[in-house]
C-alpha cells in the first residue's frame, strides 16, 4: 500500500486548503467518486494534490482492511480552564499546491464544480512559503522532521496494520492574535520557541523552559523521540495572518499529545499560545493510493 506522493512533495510556494461538508440528500458515492477523481490531476495539470476524509465517515464508507485503527474525529483540546483549540471538522479536506496560485485556483475551481450538489465549500486557507523554511515567527519551521527516506514510515500506517499506506492529519490554522510577537525581543522569543533565531539551535535541557514550544512538542517514549511530518506554511494577510499546521502521523495519539501538552492539559501551556490562537482544529484521514482508487471511475485509472 502506497501513501498519497504529494505528501512528500516539495518546491511548491503556493498552497490552497479547501474543506467540504456533504449536503443534505447528497450522492455519497458520487462525492468520493469526485474526490478521488480531486487527487489524481494529470502531470500536466502542474499541481499537486492530497486528499481527506472526515474519520468517522471514512469508517463508514471505506474497506475495513482501508480504515486505520483508533482514529477519531477532533474534539476541543481544553488546558490550564481555557478552551485552546476548538474543533471545526469537515468531512473532506484537499491540499492543492503548485509553483503558481494560477494552477492552483483553476484546480479548485474544476475540484468545486464537479462536486456540484454534492458537497459545499466551507473553508479556503491559502498557503505560501515565508523565507524558505521558516514560519511567521521567523524561526525555522519542520526542523524535527524526520528524513526523506524516513518519513513514509513515520507517515504512513504500516503494511499488515489496518489502514496500511494511509496516514492521519491534523489540520490548524495558528492566527496571530496581535503584532506583539515582532515587538517582543529576540531573547524572549527565543525562550517561546526553544530555539536560537538565527542558527536554529536547540537550548539545553537545563535552560530551556517547560514551557518553551519545542518542550512543549517534543514527545519522548521509551527514550525515544516521537516523529510526526510537518509541512506547515504561512497564511493570511496583514488583517488576519499566522502558521497552518499540517501535520501528518500512522498513529493518532502522537499528535494528540501534542496538542493536549500544547494546550496545557498537564497545567503548562505552550508558550506561543500566548501570541496566537488556534480558530479551530481537524482529523482527517489520508487514505492510501489503493483505497482512493476504489471510487475511482475504471476510465479514470490510466
Amino acid at each position: 500500500m502506497n501513501a498519497q506522493s504529494g505528501l512528500f512533495a516539495f518546491g511548491a510556494t503556493e498552497h490552497l486548503y479547501l474543506t467540504f461538508d456533504l449536503t443534505a440528500g447528497a450522492d455519497v458515492q458520487e462525492a468520493l467518486r469526485t474526490l478521488a477523481q480531486a487527487g489524481n490531476p494529470a502531470t500536466t495539470d502542474m499541481v499537486n494534490v492530497v486528499v481527506g476524509v472526515r474519520p468517522s465517515l471514512w469508517a463508514e464508507v471505506a474497506d475495513a482492511a482501508d480504515v486505520p485503527a483508533d482514529v477519531h474525529d477532533y474534539t476541543e483540546a481544553k488546558g490550564e480552564g481555557i478552551t485552546a483549540m476548538p474543533a471545526e471538522q469537515h468531512d473532506f479536506w484537499i491540499w492543492i499546491s503548485s509553483a503558481g496560485m494560477d494552477a492552483c485556483w483553476d484546480w479548485a475551481k474544476q475540484v468545486i464544480g464537479a462536486f456540484g450538489s454534492n458537497a459545499e465549500l466551507s473553508s479556503e486557507y491559502r498557503g505560501w512559503g515565508y523565507h524558505g523554511n521558516q514560519d511567521l515567527t521567523g524561526f525555522v519551521d519542520g526542523t524535527e522532521n524526520p528524513g526523506r527516506l524516513e518519513a513514509p514510515q513515520h507517515v504512513a500506517v504500516p503494511e499488515g496494520k489496518p489502514g496500511a499506506g494511509a496516514s492521519i492529519l491534523l489540520f490548524q490554522p495558528y492566527e496571530h492574535t496581535k503584532f506583539n510577537w515582532y515587538e517582543t525581543s529576540i531573547e524572549e522569543q527565543e525562550k517561546a520557541i526553544g530555539r536560537t533565531k538565527l542558527d536554529n539551535i536547540e537550548f539545553d535541557d537545563d535552560v530551556k523552559p517547560l514551557s518553551a514550544h519545542v518542550a512543549r512538542t517534543n514527545i519522548d517514549t521509551d527514550e525515544m523521540s516521537v516523529k510526526v511530518w510537518r509541512r506547515n506554511v504561512a497564511y493570511g494577510d496583514m488583517h488576519r495572518h499566522g502558521t497552518l499546521f499540517v501535520g501528518f502521523t500512522n498513529e493518532q495519539w502522537k499528535l494528540e499529545d501534542m496538542v493536549d501538552r500544547m494546550a496545557g492539559a498537564d497545567g503548562v501551556h505552550d508558550s506561543i499560545m500566548n501570541f496566537m490562537k488556534v480558530t479551530g482544529s481537524a482529523w482527517f484521514v489520508i487514505p492510501s493510493v489503493e483505497a482512493m482508487l476504489k471510487f475511482l471511475p475504471e476510465d479514470d485509472e490510466d
